[in-house]
């Protein structure tokens, strides 16, 4: 048997021009965004997998439709895309599904995560520039 290993997504998880323009350039708003995000996606991934333990494919579809507002709002494409997914295999009852997705979601989100913070950085640094 055969193992295949997925190799990252080299794609950036955010679309940072998008979600630059959204907060109107404003560092503090994109820092304000992930100290919300960070305690909202644990919170869902969590859920999302609470409630894949406890066979509830109404509660994945659910908590996976509320993180892909937030993903969607961050400009996060790939993660709301797979957010979707989710909510609509919840809504199918496909659970054996909802657990790659799940997977698929975690590591999106981590790198989703990463890149808010290297955007606030970078915006921080900018204004900090800017001032001087």
């Amino acid at each position: 048997m055969t193992t295949l290993l997925a190799l990252p997504d080299p794609s950036p998880a955010l679309d940072e021009e998008a979600l630059s323009r959204a907060a109107g350039g404003d560092f503090e708003l994109v820092g304000d965004l992930l100290a919300l995000f960070r305690p909202e996606a644990a919170a869902a991934l969590d859920r999302i997998e609470q409630t894949l333990r406890g066979g509830e494919p109404s509660g994945v579809a659910a908590a996976a439709h509320a993180i892909k507002g937030t993903l969607a709002s961050l400009h996060a494409r790939a993660a709301a895309g797979t957010a979707g997914e989710l909510e609509e295999m919840g809504t199918v009852s496909d659970l054996d599904r909802c657990v790659a997705l799940l997977a698929r979601l975690r590591v999106q989100m981590r790198k989703v995560h990463a890149e808010l913070e290297e955007l606030a950085r970078c915006m921080e640094s900018r204004t900090e520039e800017a001032a001087t």
